[in-house]
């Protein structure tokens, strides 16, 4: 046991328990360790050494021509660039989800573009420099620019799927009363389309006639999701930051006018939506068997009714429950949410949970505002729960959206409050099973404890923003004594637990500002 130099970090605080301001050591980056599995017992994330995972990220979408953000230069409201993987690393941010669009990835039906996946394998690669892990997803809102959404390519709709009298149910009917113009593209004129919501879109008769013609597998389109997907994955899974492939954002359950009962909360989830993601599921595992796979039901779901993860519940530990949290369509609070999601992971077998979107962006910037924010993040400390907000930039939405998080849009500075919220401490890798961890807003002070995996040989990790939280340094303590030794700079904290240390040994940590 390190008994003797624990004595000394006891005695001598202010020279070798601590960590001040002027003695921060630069460029200490941590290996990326590859994320292999869910432990189907604690539903947690994996890594190739056997160490508890967790992550805090932000969305990253653009949501329109050329479907990428701009990547040679910084810019506070379109870029994904050098500069912005440095910055998120420096704010605490260890992943991003970002958005593979299939319009990217096959313009042309059966034709991949190697420029599309060249930009997006430039992202990956970028932040993998910086310590960031990648969730790829296939981000679709009302599915179609011939719905003025976005997602599959334009190919995928045909316009005669509602010929003879159905013609007169053409987006957007019954938003609108009768369908709208087309441009000689086949897009909607832009006048016929004022004035209409666009989550209310989903429940125009063409959308949900295009969902439940994907899910039935019409013209091969079911075939040509999961060929999309099997492609994205041949392409990406040598990427060691790569933490899986969420096969489709917020899923509608199909035509609900041709079934109601669709739009039951969890009634997708076991019917149309299984249907889709075990088939989808089938063409990634094809290029990688152990593959992450990140399946969700719709988003008003209280619980899911899914019979099994996609493929089987062997494929558990393979698995990861998606979800989001937003008020609405969610109606209870954030902890009851948790428990139900993890209620659900037990039910499937064991898989993981990981909540990959909920309402971080800006708004109105009320103090109320935030307070739900912190009182979300600190939800997800409470259950161990992953997350990454929407969104870091308001991206292809432009300036002037609401969608934005970090940047003003117009003067391009900062906004402290989502420095100090991003950059809470936390640990990003833990070589055992957490029991507790928690960190205090008022005064920067984090508690981890967990009960030590023998098996582990690789150290415990914790990320932290020193800049932001403890700008005069930083003191860790560690019981019990002797059990750790620990070096740290200005992002990470590293416990290197005595290797005598016996299995199931509870190690608690305490971070204080100097």
């Amino acid at each position: 046991m390190f008994t003797s130099l624990n004595r000394i970090l006891r005695i001598f605080p202010e020279r070798s328990a601590a960590l001040s301001a002027w003695n921060w050591p630069r460029g200490m980056h941590t290996k990326i360790a590859r994320v292999k599995k869910v432990d189907t017992r604690t539903h947690q994330l994996l890594d190739e050494h056997g160490r508890t995972r967790f992550f805090r990220g932000v969305n990253v979408v653009f949501k329109r021509p050329p479907w990428h953000p701009v990547l040679d230069r910084f810019d506070a409201v379109t870029s994904f660039a050098e500069e912005d993987a440095r910055l998120l690393s420096s704010l605490n941010i260890n992943s991003i989800r970002l958005g593979v669009h299939w319009a990217g990835v096959e313009p042309t039906r059966g034709e991949y573009s190697s420029t599309y996946i060249a930009a997006i394998r430039q992202i990956v690669q970028t932040c993998a420099r910086y310590g960031i892990y990648v969730l790829l997803e296939f981000h679709q809102d009302v599915l179609a620019p011939q719905f003025r959404g976005h997602g599959v390519p334009d190919w995928f709709v045909n316009e005669d799927w509602l010929s003879g009298w159905k013609k007169w149910l053409r987006f957007p009917v019954p938003n609108r009363f009768i369908p709208a113009r087309r441009d000689a593209d086949g897009m909607p004129l832009e006048d016929d389309c004022k004035g209409l919501t666009w989550y209310l879109l989903y429940f125009t008769y063409a959308v949900a006639d295009a969902f439940g013609r994907l899910y039935n597998n019409h013209d091969g389109l079911l075939d040509a999701f999961a060929g999309y997907w099997q492609h994205v994955v041949e392409e990406f899974k040598t990427e060691a930051n790569i933490l899986g492939y969420e096969i489709m954002n917020e899923p509608w359950p199909g035509n609900h006018w041709k079934n109601p009962l669709l739009l039951l909360p969890g009634y997708a989830s076991g019917t149309t939506l299984h249907t889709m993601h075990t088939h989808v599921a089938q063409g990634i595992r094809r290029a990688d068997p152990n593959a992450i796979i990140y399946f969700e039901g719709a988003t008003w779901d209280v619980t899911t009714k899914a019979p099994c993860v996609p493929g089987g519940i062997e494929y558990a530990d393979r698995s990861v429950l998606s979800y989001h949290f937003y008020r609405p369509p969610q109606r209870t609070d954030i902890d009851t949410y948790m428990k139900r999601r993890k209620a659900d992971a037990v039910k499937l077998g064991g898989c993981g949970l990981f909540m990959t979107e909920w309402e971080m962006w800006y708004g109105n910037g009320s103090d109320k505002r935030f307070q739900e924010m912190w009182d979300t993040v600190t939800a997800a400390d409470r259950h161990h729960q992953n997350w990454m907000g929407w969104a870091y930039k308001s991206f292809a939405q432009g300036k002037g959206s609401t969608d934005g998080s970090l940047f003003d849009d117009e003067t391009g500075n900062r906004r402290r409050q989502f420095e100090e919220l991003w950059s809470r401490t936390f640990p990003t890798a833990v070589s055992g099973n957490v029991i507790t961890m928690k960190f205090e807003r008022d005064t920067g002070r984090f508690e981890l404890a967990f009960e030590f995996k023998a098996s582990v040989k690789e150290p415990t990790e914790i990320g932290i923003s020193a800049e932001i939280w403890y700008p005069q340094g930083y003191r860790v303590e560690i019981t019990p004594v002797g059990v750790a030794l620990w070096h740290g700079d200005a992002r990470t904290i590293v416990l290197d637990i005595d290797r005598s240390t016996a299995n199931g040994t509870q190690i608690n940590v305490v971070i204080e500002r100097q």
